[in-house]
């Protein structure tokens, strides 16, 4: 899983690319299956609003993980750095675990009629 990581209108440490790295790094295991091919890009974007948007001072992180023949796409936001990327990456899990799910009942499926 190759993890691309942009940033806007924010400094980002290298502590916390490697937040991002470690947390996000972890979800490698449920797309394996998905690599066959190609390795699977995850693109991140972490931005603080501006505060015009009502939203305060905060951090939204958004991700895009692309499959065959899918996309996926999530966004949190959160006062806290850490607990956006956490629920990021929760979002995304639970995103992941359903296109899975999809995925081999769908092969399932096919499978019955033939």
């Amino acid at each position: 899983m190759n993890i691309t990581i942009g940033k806007a209108e924010i400094k980002l440490t290298p502590m916390m690319r490697e937040y991002i790295e470690v947390k996000i790094g972890t979800l490698a295991r449920f797309i394996k299956r998905f690599e066959t091919v190609r390795e699977t890009q995850v693109m991140i974007e972490v931005t603080q609003p501006s505060r015009h948007h009502r939203q305060g001072n905060g951090f939204s992180v958004s991700a895009a993980l692309a499959f065959p023949h899918k996309a996926l796409f999530v966004k949190e936001f959160h006062e806290d750095f850490h607990a956006a990327v956490d629920l990021l990456k929760d979002s995304l899990k639970s995103r992941i675990l359903d296109f899975k799910e999809r995925a081999v009942g769908d092969r399932l499926r096919v499978r019955d009629k033939k």
